[in-house]
């Protein structure tokens, strides 16, 4: 049975790009690789921008990444860094921050 009372979705929306793997396999951050002279994770903030998102950030604290411009979240947020979580760690972070607001996780290897 339907409810009568129609149900609202959050405010706004955090953009989360991931950027916190250690590439070992490739070497270098993979966020980085360029894509018509842009990297990855600079070409995904400027698509995601075209959602009209409250934020767009880079979870995963690299300084590889710094020169983007974007705020970096830890992985664990405030629980801390969480050794060995991978991809999850940086989930808990994002949606910490994001709190009521909608989450969209990328990764920032996306071309």
């Amino acid at each position: 049975m339907p409810s009568s009372h129609p149900v609202r979705p959050p405010r706004g929306l955090v953009v989360g790009i991931f950027v916190g793997g250690a590439s070992s396999r490739m070497g270098s951050p993979k966020g980085l690789l360029e894509v018509d002279g842009d990297p990855l994770a600079a070409r995904l903030a400027r698509l995601a921008r075209a959602l009209d998102p409250s934020e767009v950030v880079l979870v995963g604290e690299r300084d590889e990444y710094a020169h983007l411009g974007l705020p970096m979240l830890r992985d664990g947020g405030s629980r801390g860094p969480l050794t060995g979580a991978g991809p999850l760690g940086g989930l808990v972070s994002l949606l910490e921050h994001a709190g009521p607001r909608w989450a969209l996780a990328l990764s920032c290897d996306l071309p």
